[in-house]
């Protein structure tokens, strides 16, 4: 059972408490918040770099993603 998310199996399959099931150890934390900031990150920069020539409802949208991706990694490393 060696892996990335092996601390993580391994704390679920010994458990019986059910709040325990729901606790992810801080590499599983620092993952999910480092894949959300990615993404938050590449949305900002096609935010950024999109040509004049690109909708109002384009830049919006990827401004939304972008934002959004954000609050979710923050969510993700606190909660």
């Amino acid at each position: 059972k060696f892996g990335l998310f092996a601390c993580c199996m391994a704390k679920a399959n010994t458990s019986t408490n059910t709040k325990d099931l729901h606790e992810d150890c801080l590499e599983c934390r620092l993952v999910g918040t480092g894949a959300m900031m990615g993404l938050s990150t590449y949305f900002f920069v096609q935010w950024k770099t999109a040509g004049p020539a690109t909708s109002l409802s384009h830049h919006r949208f990827t401004a939304a993603l972008g934002t959004a991706f954000a609050l979710a990694g923050i969510a993700r490393f606190l909660i």
